[in-house]
């Protein structure tokens, strides 16, 4: 995060109330971590590839920015999955989506399978390793949760090209 150098009065005068700047602090962050997941999906060969190299990114973006992630993930009453869900977040969710799906086509498994069920799954384990390691629930610490999600992301890449 960059400091600003207004005072909290003038802040005002371009939001309503602290939830209208957190919301757009929120948005923010997912821009940001919009770019990381195009970044590194586009550095990718292969849908497996893209999957894995996205996990590495989520990861990392989370790791550089803590503060701002949690507050991404912890303001009440933002919809997700629903039309009212913010625009970048619903990009980011499309940049782990797209890929899975493509790497379920290429295994031939997408018929038997929920692309968007499968790429809730790596978001929920990717948040959940991020979530862990961020309040120190991880033996081992950054380290081994590094690690971890590098497991995941193979792991889930494996469970994807396998129909069930």
């Amino acid at each position: 995060m960059v400091a600003i150098e207004y005072s909290p009065a003038l802040i005002y005068e371009y939001f309503k109330n602290k939830d209208e700047i957190l919301l757009a602090l929120m948005r923010q962050g997912f821009g940001r971590l919009h770019e990381a997941l195009v970044k590194a999906a586009g550095a990718a060969q292969t849908p497996a590839a893209a999957v894995e190299g996205l996990g590495l990114a989520y990861w990392a973006f989370a790791l550089k920015s803590p503060t701002l992630y949690q507050l991404m993930h912890g303001l009440r009453g933002v919809p997700f999955g629903t039309n009212q869900t913010p625009p970048e977040a619903r990009a980011c969710f499309e940049d782990l989506h797209v890929p899975i799906e493509r790497l379920m086509v290429a295994a031939g498994t997408h018929e038997s399978r929920d692309s968007e069920a499968q790429a809730d799954l790596y978001w929920a384990s990717l948040h959940g390793l991020v979530s862990l390691c961020m309040n120190q629930r991880i033996k081992g610490g950054t380290k081994r949760a590094s690690t971890l999600v590098h497991r995941l992301a193979r792991d889930f890449i494996q469970s994807c090209a396998t129909s069930p």
